[in-house]
């Protein structure tokens, strides 16, 4: 009804309505691409405004010799979905 309540049966009953709308939009939203290889030693992980300083700092380790790939996240609700790219690395890290 839109007003504010103490119900706990109908907190629940809101919270899982509002779980299944995000786990219906996180499976119609794009999985990111990994920049760089698939696989290899570490991903840098960021999102929103770490993009370019992370990319820029994937070319210089792959410059120097380094197996760097990194993944921008520009939806949280894709968090499920990305296991399987970082079983691909041996370490896995994120901005901050």
């Amino acid at each position: 009804m839109g007003h504010p309540t103490g119900s706990p049966k109908l907190h629940l009953q809101m919270t899982a309505r509002r779980r299944r709308k995000l786990q219906k939009l996180a499976e119609e939203l794009p999985v990111p691409q990994v920049y760089g290889p698939p696989e290899g030693n570490i991903l840098l992980v960021g999102w929103g405004s770490t993009h370019g300083p992370i990319r820029e700092a994937v070319d210089r380790a792959r410059a120097a010799g380094d197996s760097v790939s990194s993944l921008n996240l520009r939806h949280i609700a894709v968090a499920a979905r990305i296991d399987n790219i970082f079983a691909g690395f041996n370490h896995v890290s994120s901005s901050k």
